[in-house]
């Protein structure tokens, strides 16, 4: 394959990732398309869903092209070679000079295609805790396809070297490359511009906002949350103003109607509000008091790294802060995990916070997300990891000596 000299010729990067539904990693992802330097590079997206299953619609209007190869409604044993070759033709026609994945399915079908393109260099990427998360099949599968990736990034710091340790890799081909918060849209707004926002979602300015903003799956444990607002109406402890907001596509339709049922039977209909996904979910964040996360566990938690841009403090379980984004008592709150009892003592401990104090939470948690984890220090990783990856596989210049070829 040959490979574009960076002052003549574009880089054309193939993207590829199961689906564009609402998500951590799919966000990233198309925010990195979006970002990527269009004079450097082009930019070529495939899914395995349909383009009616984008959530992210922000991705039409980028310049990159994107190509939808569903192969979701029919039977795996079918889906799954389908998916392959159609993975292998995207790859023929389109010429790719690098590859990166992201997300279990697409790592495997990339990784299986490159035995046909052996030449094209091959980025995946695993975006969350990889042992206590990945199912056993998924491990094995990552281990016997690990030498078909010539990178492999990781958004937490420290699964680098236990992973390069089971896939028998070299700690090098691991690379950590975090998560990052766009800035500009994820900001606070002034006291009028918070009062504005709150009045379209039917929400006064002196009620108490707590905001949970994932999809509606057991392992994101909203239940705790509705256990912990119904164990502050017993104790009388319940702000009559207190106003839920649960935000996010439903995914288990039996856990969705189990919390209906519960926040109606303990007589919360009046704080709680079951909201579908909004694509302004900043605004979300911006008329809230805090956010609160009581996930049974997170990798990174996109939701808290936005929460915090928008100088909103975050309550959140010891699980979904694994990586440490929340500083307790700093910028947040956390508590133990699926405890709903200590999730009411902090629930009421933040409620009760002069707004002064809520503020300067506020503040450290947008200087923290604005230091911590910009795209202009993603970008630059990336980049320089692909450029890693292409003189990798750039064969050394004819007469050159082998060790003359770039690293």
């Amino acid at each position: 394959m040959t490979i574009p000299d960076d002052h003549r010729a574009k880089t054309k990067i193939l993207l590829v990732i199961g689906g564009l539904c609402q998500g951590g990693a799919e966000s990233q992802l198309v925010q990195l398309a979006r970002r990527l330097d269009p004079n450097r590079y082009d930019v070529v997206f495939l899914i395995f869903t349909t383009r009616e299953k984008v959530f992210y619609t922000e991705i039409f209007d980028s310049g990159v092209k994107l190509i939808a190869a569903s192969t979701s409604h029919l039977p795996a044993f079918i889906a799954a070679p389908l998916t392959l070759f159609r993975t292998a033709r995207v790859i023929r026609r389109e010429k790719p000079h690098l590859i990166h994945a992201s997300l279990n399915l697409a790592n495997i079908f990339v990784r299986l295609a490159r035995f046909f393109f052996p030449a094209c260099p091959v980025i995946t990427s695993i975006r969350t805790s990889f042992f206590p998360v990945y199912p056993r099949f998924y491990k094995l599968t990552e281990r016997l396809l690990a030498p078909k990736s010539d990178f492999i990034t990781v958004n937490l710091p420290d699964t680098g070297n236990a992973l390069a340790s089971f896939l028998r890799l070299p700690p090098e081909r691991i690379v950590f490359i975090p998560n990052a918060l766009d800035a500009d849209r994820f900001s606070p707004v002034s006291a009028a511009g918070r009062a504005g926002t709150r009045a379209r979602w039917g929400l006064a300015h002196d009620d108490l906002v707590l905001s949970a903003v994932s999809r509606l799956a057991p392992i994101k444990n909203q239940l705790c949350l509705l256990k912990a607002l119904s164990c502050l109406k017993r104790a009388g402890k319940l702000h009559p103003r207190l106003k839920t907001l649960l935000v996010g596509y439903v995914t288990d339709e039996k856990y969705f109607a189990e919390l209906r049922r519960f926040a109606e039977s303990q007589g919360l209909s009046a704080h709680v509000r079951f909201l579908e996904p909004v694509h302004d979910v900043e605004n979300i964040y911006r008329l809230s008091d805090f956010t609160v996360l009581p996930s049974l566990f997170e990798g990174f938690p996109n939701a808290a790294l936005e929460s915090l841009g928008c100088a909103v403090p975050v309550i959140i379980s010891r699980a979904a802060n694994s990586c440490g984004i929340v500083e307790h008592g700093a910028d947040g709150l956390a508590f133990e995990d699926n405890n709903e009892l200590m999730l009411a003592d902090t629930l009421a401990a933040a409620l009760n916070l002069s707004p002064a104090r809520v503020a300067e939470m506020g503040r450290k948690g947008r200087a923290k997300a604005l230091n911590d984890f910009s795209w202009k220090s993603v970008i630059r990783r990336t980049e320089e990891l692909y450029a890693l990856a292409l003189n990798a596989a750039r064969p050394p210049r004819p007469g050159a000596p082998a060790d003359a070829a770039p690293h």
